[in-house]
């Protein structure tokens, strides 16, 4: 305690040392949450492929958004840890320019890493804080928040999230829509079988199941009958189905092509 009660204030060197721990104390933080949202995504991957096994699109459609969720949240935090780290090392130049100067100085680097941060919601307390003081030492001037960035940002989230889902939906299933979708159409084929008619579906003339004779059939399926689009199949799975080459889909194929020349 100074004269009339006033506190003196800490050395610049101090200053700098407190708000390296800070911040890196944070990046701890941060860290554990990032851990925290990845074990949630593992227990949402599993709920999907349950679903996918029930064929249950709807359910998978809702939690395929809230993993697009989960992965911006996580992207979000890795971007600030880069925020965070920029700071340091802004503040590990302040110490070089105060051995040189005596003296803290302006920097746009760490300014501009702190606009980002303080628009963290897990650390936006603990940045606010820091800037407070980081402006009190003279090291970056007083900052303007955008207070509409969380309502576009939502707005921009919502519409990844539409874009996502199919890829989502395919990279985790792993084809598990695919032999839902497989079995219906093998219905549809025994139903062709039966009634032999080739002005239902040509024949396509001379295509083997092998190599180039699997893609050509492929092919031709896709050509003559799969872009009609079955009742109870999506586009989607029409095309993850044709993508995989199911052995299923290949097999009836070749049975009805025999059944129809």
């Amino acid at each position: 305690m100074g004269l009339f009660g006033k506190t003196p204030e800490k050395p610049p060197k101090e200053l700098v040392n407190e708000w390296s721990l800070k911040i890196r104390k944070e990046m701890r933080v941060i860290d554990r949450q990032i851990r925290d949202i990845q074990r949630e995504e593992e227990k949402v991957k599993r709920s999907i492929k349950d679903a996918a096994k029930k064929n249950q699109r709807d359910v998978c459609v809702i939690l395929a958004k809230e993993l697009v969720r989960s992965r911006r949240a996580v992207s979000k935090l890795y971007a600030s840890k880069a925020h965070m780290n920029s700071v340091l090392m802004g503040m590990k130049n302040q110490l070089a320019v105060l051995r040189v100067a005596g003296s803290l100085q302006k920097s746009t680097d760490v300014m501009k890493a702190m606009q980002n941060l303080v628009k963290i919601p897990e650390i936006q307390a603990t940045m606010r804080d820091l800037s407070k003081e980081m402006m009190k030492a003279g090291i970056i001037e007083e900052m303007l928040e955008d207070t509409f960035e969380g309502l576009e940002d939502q707005e921009e989230m919502e519409e990844e999230a539409e874009a996502e889902i199919d890829k989502i939906l395919f990279e985790i299933t792993a084809g598990e829509f695919v032999s839902a979708a497989a079995n219906q159409v093998l219905a549809l084929f025994n139903k062709m079988q039966q009634l032999k008619s080739s002005s239902i579906l040509p024949s396509p003339s001379g295509i083997s199941c092998s190599g180039d004779g699997q893609r050509a059939l492929t092919n031709w399926f896709l050509r003559e009958y799969w872009l009609r689009k079955p009742a109870g199949l999506s586009g989607a799975e029409l095309i993850s189905l044709s993508c995989c080459l199911c052995s299923y889909v290949i097999e009836a194929l070749t049975d009805l092509c025999l059944a129809v020349q």
